[in-house]
């Protein structure tokens, strides 16, 4: 009886779990957590929920298999006890039937069996309180396995109402993006149709331009060609007038000079001895500003003749007043205002202020820069001096040093040097060079005419060309590249500070066998295409402009630090900038206009950044090298490019 108190009462504790609220009613009252696992141990339906059920079911099964053992022992006791009662039983009817029974026996017997009929009864009791244990153990098990099975439809409900909202989700999330990305793609369009609208707008404005200014040329031609004719042929009287009246002048003056008085010619000498005469130190000056060599001291000079007076005279150093600053254009409708044009043997010369000037003969189109105004423009204090056939400008600099640049009498650039406080002299850019071959360079198509004007000469080696614009044309292979493509056509805002340094510092990518003049490398691409080049991609201009915005200028730090690094270490190096436009508008004006973009580049890089002006040359090109091969227009072509040139105008082989 104990033992089956005890196998009951253990039953107590599984069957208390079920007395426990419904557990759908529990996960459906809890709000639903951020995630499956949450939600179901919430819901009591966690796998250490699962776990505590399947082990409450198998403990119960065992329970119930203990519990029917024992009913069956108990029923088998009972069976034994109802036989052995009613043994007794019919022991104690024999004994009472017996009239010579002793009463002693008979009351014994009665005994016996009331006993074993007490037992038989007790045992009955027991063995059937054992199988109703035995029932509700299987009734449990039943409501286990029930549970649990709903449990785990919970489960699965909940997993898949989960993985659908998770679907649902997705699904809505990639909507949002596809409406998104239509909407995107919507406003691209919109935008490239306002840009194109915005491009026929500005080709039709420049179209009517073009037309106006034409129509105005058209009606000026006609008018005034009968005027410019008349005045060229007065002009021609008036010179003729001149010159007759000069050579009268020139009789006279040689007629007094021969009966000058001794006394005249005495205080002249007095007078010549008095000036201070000239050192060695000032002709060594001298002869490196005019590029001639020093003077032989061997036998060559010796017996020689003195030197005329009229060629002494053109090394006498004529100080002349820096000339006014010719007022730059507003915007480039001044630009095309200003232009005086004039055809010469077939060829169209444009001149602008700024001191530009495009040459254009055929398809070929060139524009050429003065050096004097550019000078003028960037340097202060700048004095100008006539030394013979040339005009050199001296500029001074910080720490007594003086930037000297000389030109010759078309204001091309033919050196610029670099004096110390020490009367150091360094040749910075040195742009002459004896004449090349005609075989070896593009022809030859104003020597005769440029030749007449200079008393017969036909080989111009002051300006290391033979006399045409076009002449600088030579021929030279392009390089052969094996560097990366991104370490030589870079992208300004794909780099640090560093790389540009040493981008700046690198050598040709092939061999340079022989020293170029600027000009060589100004007109000859595949002669700059021996040094790389940084594209300032983040620095792009509006159409028609050359003006920076501030944010701009701010852009430009980085490669001025880069710049001023380089020239610290050497400050021999020189810097071309390089000016481009887009395909849109006439070649004319989008030369001008690169030019001046590459311009206002360099004098930003000297004002805001003290990059050294002397280290810096300019020149535009226009929409012949397009960096987005397009014919709309375009900003990214809108450009200055910055590439290091010492290389190809430094004396001997390199590479």
């Amino acid at each position: 009886m104990k033992r089956l108190a005890l196998l009951l009462a253990g039953t107590a504790m599984p069957l208390a779990l079920f007395a426990a609220p419904d557990l759908t009613s529990r996960a459906a009252a809890q709000t639903p957590p951020p995630s499956v696992e949450m939600m179901l141990e919430e819901a009591g339906l966690d796998a250490q929920a699962l776990e505590r059920l399947e082990s409450t079911l198998a403990e119960t099964q065992e329970e119930a298999r203990a519990l029917r053992e024992r009913a069956d022992e108990l029923s088998d006791r009972a069976a034994t006890s109802t036989a052995q009662a009613a043994d007794a039983r019919a022991a104690f009817e024999a004994l009472a039937d017996d009239s010579d029974a002793d009463p002693d026996a008979i009351a014994a017997a009665r005994a016996d069996a009331e006993d074993a009929a007490a037992q038989a009864a007790e045992d009955a009791q027991s063995a059937s309180q054992a199988r109703e244990a035995a029932a509700e153990a299987e009734a449990e098990i039943s409501a286990i396995r029930e549970r649990l099975e709903t449990a785990r439809r919970e489960v699965q409900e909940i997993r898949d109402r989960e993985a659908e909202a998770e679907a649902e989700a997705e699904r809505a999330a990639a909507e949002a993006a596809e409406r998104e990305a239509e909407a995107a793609a919507e406003a691209e369009r919109e935008a490239e149709t306002a840009e194109e609208a915005e491009r026929k707008a500005a080709a039709e404005r420049e179209a009517e331009a073009d037309s106006a200014a034409e129509a105005k040329t058209e009606t000026e031609t006609g008018a005034d060609a009968e005027a410019r004719r008349k005045a060229e042929a007065e002009r021609e009287v008036q010179s003729e007038r001149e010159a007759e009246a000069e050579a009268d002048a020139d009789a006279e003056v040689d007629a007094e000079v021969e009966v000058e008085s001794e006394a005249e010619l005495a205080g002249e000498a007095e007078a010549q001895q008095e000036t201070e005469p000239v050192t060695e130190a000032d002709a060594e000056s001298e002869r490196q500003i005019r590029g001639e060599a020093a003077p032989a001291t061997g036998s060559e000079n010796e017996g020689s003749e003195p030197r005329p007076e009229s060629d002494a005279a053109e090394t006498t150093r004529e100080p002349v007043p820096s000339e006014e600053r010719t007022e730059e254009p507003q915007d480039f409708g001044d630009v095309r205002e200003g232009r005086r044009e004039r055809t010469e043997d077939g060829v169209t010369i444009t001149e602008e202020a700024g001191a530009r000037t495009i040459i254009q003969q055929g398809s070929e189109i060139i524009l050429r820069q003065a050096e004097d105004e550019r000078v003028r423009r960037t340097y202060s204090n700048v004095r100008r001096e006539r030394r013979g056939e040339q005009d050199v400008l001296i500029a001074p600099r910080e720490g007594n040093v003086e930037i000297i640049t000389i030109l010759d009498t078309d204001g091309n650039l033919l050196r610029r040097i670099r004096r110390e406080a020490d009367g150091t002299e360094t040749v910075l850019i040195d742009n002459t060079r004896e004449v090349r071959a005609d075989r070896e360079r593009g022809g030859d198509r104003w020597r005769d005419r440029r030749g007449d004007r200079r008393d017969g000469r036909q080989d111009d080696t002051r300006f290391g060309y033979e006399g045409s614009a076009f002449s600088f044309r030579i021929e030279i292979a392009p390089p052969v590249v094996d560097i990366p493509r991104d370490r030589y056509i870079v992208d300004y805002g794909d780099l640090r500070e560093d790389d540009l340094a040493e981008i700046f510092s690198a050598p040709p990518v092939s061999e340079i066998r022989e020293r170029y003049t600027l000009d060589e490398v100004r007109y000859n691409p595949n002669l700059r295409d021996y040094m790389a080049r940084v594209d300032l991609d983040t620095v792009t201009f509006d159409t028609g402009s050359w003006r920076l915005s501030r944010a701009q200028i701010d852009q430009l730090e980085r490669v001025a630090d880069a710049m001023n690094g380089v020239i610290d270490h050497n400050p021999d190096e020189i810097f071309l900038i390089e000016g481009h436009t887009d395909a849109i508008g006439r070649a004319i004006d989008n030369l001008s206009l690169s030019d001046r973009r590459a311009e206002s580049v360099a004098f930003m890089l000297s004002q805001f950044y003290d990059v050294p002006p002397e280290n810096l040359v300019t020149q535009g090109y226009g929409e012949e090298y397009l960096k987005i091969d397009t014919q709309a227009a375009e900003r990214g072509n809108r450009r200055v490019t910055i590439r290091r040139i010492t290389p190809l105008i430094t004396q001997g082989p390199r590479g």
